[in-house]
């Protein structure tokens, strides 16, 4: 495979890279790293409990509502991207995805 289309959901915390979310750039966040995984694992637990045909439309709702990434406006849709143009660890993860499947949560700052 050269190059997926996939959707994420950022939740990040007082110690990222860049912790400012999209929704209000000049407020720094100040969850932990642990409020922002016990936060993502409740989200990822109800797009997993959704029915198989409304996953893709349950997990967009999601990055729309929670997601500190722009792309929270697209319901996370980051598009179609090759290998080495991503986090490597977000990009691993994401090539070894099957279709429809939604992965663990990926930790890259």
């Amino acid at each position: 495979i050269n190059s997926i289309r996939c959707l994420h959901i950022v939740l990040k915390h007082a110690f990222s890279r860049n912790p400012t979310s999209w929704r209000n750039p000049h407020e720094r966040i100040t969850r932990s790293l642990d409020d922002a995984v016990k936060q993502l694992s409740t989200i990822r637990a109800r797009i997993i409990a959704a029915p198989s045909f409304t996953r893709p439309y349950t997990f967009e709702d999601a990055a729309k509502t929670y997601s500190d990434c722009k792309s929270a406006a697209k319901g996370g849709d980051l598009g179609v991207f090759c290998r080495g143009k991503m986090n490597k660890t977000f990009e691993d993860a994401a090539f070894k995805l099957e279709i429809n499947e939604v992965s663990d949560i990926v930790r890259t700052s």
